[in-house]
């Protein structure tokens, strides 16, 4: 950038954090992948600034990219690299609260403590994002999927069939998926996310057609999160902003100013929510949490307060996706991750 603006843009405002403020979530060396994208440089005006686009990880911190001015002439090139030491690795593209499937396998935890998976299945495709939710209020979480190459949902009503029981086109390029039961009806229903205008578009039903909520929330880079945050069965809105780290949540699927602010987690975390202490009656309010890609690890809050988290554990494998739901419908809501 400096190059080709005669040095008028030197220091490059936003390099440190423009692949974290657009949505990307920061990945492990080891685990970056094609697509992903490599930083070099560790502050907006630090020399060199460098990034890259990996085609294949070679192993041992070596990986096939594509770049340019790499030798300082502005040409694009395709060529072998070794990062120097601090580079960043970040995974982009349509990225929801914490990405998209590489392989379709998910393993799931009936605690939220380290140790194995209790379930593990297979369902979607490279570059799903994954979902789960009651799709057919029979009182069973099961998973979904969204896919953003088409802006369509498919969700299954097994807790093991590969095949789409609801297949819906909704919501368009770019929008990032979101669930939850919106009227208190009883069944999981879906809706999108809109980072271009920070716009919500929720149905209350799992079909194609036109949103029953439409208003705007958040600021750009913000992650859309959603849950039952006052325990009154309604769930509706929030957003995680990187950039301060903060949850700003709603009690309402309007527009308006956040009824819940609280500083959680960094931000390059990956937002999460839950019931995670299994609480019943006007307790049972949905609480934050983050995963960290960086270290595999969940920090789970019993309150929607800032301080210390109540669960910490590692669970899951560099680049994958973390999951959240009762999944043998005891009450309490426990991780998994998808892969």
């Amino acid at each position: 950038m400096s190059l080709v603006s005669v040095g008028t843009q030197w220091p490059v405002p936003g390099y440190h954090s423009g692949f974290q403020n657009a949505g990307g979530i920061e990945v492990s060396a080891t685990s970056a992948t094609k697509g992903d994208i490599i930083q070099v440089g560790d502050h907006d005006d630090a020399w060199p600034l460098h990034t890259a686009i990996v085609v294949s990880n070679l192993g041992g911190g070596h990986f096939n990219v594509v770049d340019s001015n790499y030798q300082s002439d502005e040409i694009v090139r395709q060529h072998d690299y070794q990062p120097p030491s601090g580079a960043r690795f970040w995974r982009m593209g349509t990225v929801g609260n914490g990405g998209s499937l590489v392989t379709g396998a998910w393993y799931l935890r009936n605690s939220n403590s380290s140790g194995g998976h209790s379930v593990s299945r297979q369902y979607g495709a490279t570059g799903d994002i994954p979902l789960v939710g009651d799709w057919d209020r029979n009182g069973t979480v099961t998973v979904g999927v969204y896919r953003p190459s088409e802006s369509r949902f498919y969700l299954s009503n097994s807790t093991s069939s590969q095949v789409a029981d609801v297949v819906t086109q909704f919501g368009n390029p770019g929008d990032i998926p979101v669930v939850g039961d919106w009227d208190y009806e009883g069944t999981t229903t879906i809706g999108v996310y809109r980072p271009s205008n920070q716009t919500f578009y929720l149905s209350n039903s799992n079909t194609t057609g036109a949103s029953n909520y439409v208003f705007q929330y958040g600021a750009p880079g913000d992650k859309p999160v959603v849950g039952n945050w006052n325990g009154d069965g309604f769930v509706t809105i929030g957003v995680f902003r990187p950039s301060n780290s903060t949850w700003y949540l709603r009690n309402s699927n309007t527009t308006g100013t956040a009824n819940i602010s609280v500083g959680f987690g960094r931000s390059t975390d990956v937002p999460v929510t839950g019931n995670w202490d299994g609480s019943t009656g006007g307790s049972n309010a949905t609480t934050i949490g983050v995963y960290r890609p960086s270290n595999q690890t969940f920090y789970l809050s019993n309150s929607n307060s800032s301080g210390s988290s109540n669960h910490i554990f590692q669970y899951g494998n560099p680049g994958d996706v973390p999951v959240t739901g009762d999944w043998d419908d005891n009450g309490t809501t426990t991780i998994g991750v998808g892969r």
